[in-house]
């Protein structure tokens, strides 16, 4: 804020502007890696598999 002292409000939109651009960007490029690249064809289970630690206290 000390080089914007005469535009604090523009100052402050274009950071927040910046923000939202690189947040955007960001988006953009994770989407086409995912959608270009062998992360589609990764076999997913249908559920996680049960945890260790309920079968203990099943009796």
């Amino acid at each position: 804020m000390a080089a914007a002292a005469d535009a604090p409000n523009l100052a402050s939109a274009m950071n927040i502007g910046a923000f939202n651009l690189g947040n955007a960007i960001g988006a953009a490029l994770g989407g086409a890696v995912i959608a270009g690249s062998a992360i589609r064809r990764c076999r997913w289970p249908a559920r996680p598999p049960r945890p260790r630690v309920w079968r203990c206290f099943s009796g």
